[in-house]
């Protein structure tokens, strides 16, 4: 059992079934921290394993969503993410109604369309600066997106 975050609980509430096709946008969640906190189970733990999709994303500015799978995933775990990340694929990260190419190439043959509405999005990462960004990219994260810090284990102790 996790501990209760009340800045998580509140950026759930997004989520609810009530609130499907009351918004156009979606904030992400931003699990920050050190490692062995806890931070990857814990996003794993808000809408369940079995409909929650884990993508290891260190390094990685193009995400690789081949396995994500529309109408059964709720929510997108993308682990040791970087800043980069959700500033390169803002219409994915705003989890929109119009959905989001992603994969595109010259000729367009590697591309892939996803629906993403209503699918909640949980960074985990170790680092979460932004104070070396851009004003402009400082600004959308901030406005984009619910910074938690978890500086010590997420689940309950005896």
């Amino acid at each position: 059992p996790f501990k209760r975050f009340i800045p998580i609980q509140r950026w759930k509430v997004q989520y609810l079934p009530s609130q499907w096709g009351k918004r156009a946008r979606f904030d992400f969640l931003v699990l920050v921290g050190p490692s062995k906190v806890g931070k990857s189970q814990l996003a794993l733990s808000l809408f369940g394993p079995e409909v929650t999709l884990l993508l290891n994303c260190q390094g990685v500015v193009g995400p690789n969503l081949s396995e994500f799978v529309e109408g059964h995933h709720k929510c997108i775990v993308f682990d040791e993410a970087c800043t980069a990340l959700p500033l390169t694929n803002k219409l994915l990260f705003q989890a929109g109604p119009s959905g989001v190419l992603l994969g595109q190439s010259r000729t367009g043959c590697y591309s892939r369309k996803h629906m993403v509405y209503h699918v909640a999005m949980i960074v985990c990462t170790n680092a979460w600066d932004i104070s070396t960004l851009s004003p402009e990219q400082q600004d959308w994260l901030s406005s984009n997106s619910v910074v938690v810090e978890i500086s010590e284990p997420a689940w309950k102790t005896a």
